[in-house]
């Protein structure tokens, strides 16, 4: 299992234990463009209690003239549900499990990976969960070798462990002790947000970044060479990156089992595979109505009316031949949280759970088919491979996360 903390998981992502009632604020800025856009992909990876809902979609069928699959209701489980099993609890052991609302929590190759820049900036925890022992901790604040102002980026490869960290647009290695290795430089600009990533056999990584430069604008995938120097970059038929609204460049990434990446827009239900390459090899869509395709927000205003539903993450499991995908929409309790038009009034975000729902689909690769949808009353986060995050606070304030497997029940 691969998984990159994204950056954006260190914005604000205020919830309420819904057995306790305690409230986590945060304060941002009106009229800003950077805190509304942070706001706005904290959503993605946001981690908080479940509660299922039942939803029934209707959907058409068939492949488009331009060769486009559509995805259709599915009636060969008529039977199944969406459930969350075997799950883990991050957080109850004593010494270091002070958790912050701003954790963010990984699952690679059965090893925990914990980034909080609140109650351990400039680190990355690594946990064993069944060793019993704490975990190793990986870096510490500063701008030296080894140092980390952001972790915004962490993974395994073999027995070392690579951080990237955004602020220092640079990627450290350390060993499986906490011991730093080497460094290599992101020489890419200081404006790139870099989300999932995947190393090459050939020792180059395969990233899902915003790369504001003339060859790569608007092109989600990129690949880099063993020097971290940009080869490639593709994902886009269209490349398109438009300054003041959100970055429809922007997808929903992650790797499918024969090697090519599935590759999802944040703005319809539209689903593409590409090859490493940078081909374009398959193209799936869902026409639902609770999806209607949307072009463009201004994030100047994007807190002041309900935004529209976003696809955060596409996720295959090859042991079931299933492709989960993970949408955030506003429910019906949504409601006006900025101040239009004073931009020197503080803005409270609460209650991001009550206003914002997440729909989960379980989609069988093989016939195209949706075998089964859920809806749950809260925003769930990405934690790896079929492994989605919810967070919880405890009576006296302590964070809790738990990660749970995917499961289709009854299949």
């Amino acid at each position: 299992m691969r998984f990159a903390l994204e950056h954006c998981l260190a914005a604000v992502m205020p919830r309420r234990h819904r057995r306790s009632g305690r409230r986590t604020r945060a304060w941002h800025p009106a009229g800003s463009v950077r805190r509304s856009v942070q706001w706005l992909n904290a959503i993605s990876t946001r981690i908080s209690a479940a509660i299922g809902l039942a939803l029934v979609a209707a959907c058409s069928s068939g492949t488009a003239s331009d060769g486009t699959i559509r995805i259709r209701q599915g009636d060969a489980c008529p039977h199944c549900t969406i459930e969350l099993r075997d799950s883990l609890t991050i957080g109850s052991s004593s010494g270091w499990d002070v958790l912050s609302p701003w954790a963010a929590i990984g699952l690679d190759h059965d090893r925990v990976l914990i980034s909080d820049v609140q109650s351990y900036p400039g680190q990355l925890l690594v946990l064993d969960p069944t060793s019993g022992r704490p975990p190793i901790v990986i870096g510490r604040q500063g701008d030296g070798p080894g140092e980390l102002q952001v972790v915004s980026g962490a993974w395994l490869e073999g027995s070392e462990v690579h951080v990237y960290d955004n602020r220092q647009q640079r990627e450290s290695v350390f060993d499986s002790a906490g011991n730093y290795l080497r460094s290599y430089p992101w020489a890419f600009g200081p404006k790139n947000s870099v989300g999932s990533r995947w190393p090459l056999p050939d020792g180059g990584l395969l990233i899902s970044a915003t790369v504001r430069s003339r060859e790569a604008a608007g092109n989600p995938l990129h690949v880099l060479n063993a020097n971290r120097e940009l080869v490639r970059s593709f994902g886009a038929d269209t490349a398109m990156l438009l300054p003041g609204l959100i970055d429809l460049a922007r997808r929903a990434v992650s790797k499918a089992s024969d090697g090519a990446i599935w590759v999802g827009r944040i703005n319809e239900y539209r689903i593409e595979k590409w090859s490493i390459s940078g081909e374009h090899l398959q193209t799936m869509d869902r026409q639902v109505s609770w999806f209607p395709r949307w072009q463009s927000v201004e994030t100047t205003d994007y807190m002041a009316a309900a935004p529209p539903p976003r696809l955060v993450a596409i996720l295959e499991d090859p042991s079931s031949g299933l492709l989960w995908t993970m949408t955030v929409l506003a429910d019906s309790r949504y409601r006006p949280t900025k101040r239009v038009g004073d931009a020197e009034t503080p803005v409270v975000v609460s209650e991001l759970d009550d206003f914002f729902d997440t729909v989960i689909e379980a989609i069988d690769i093989r016939t195209s088919t949706v075998l089964a949808t859920r809806r749950f009353d809260e925003i769930l986060g990405v934690a790896g491979q079929a492994i989605v995050a919810s967070q919880y606070e405890l009576e006296d304030g302590t964070i809790r996360v738990r990660l749970s497997r995917l499961v289709l029940d009854g299949q």
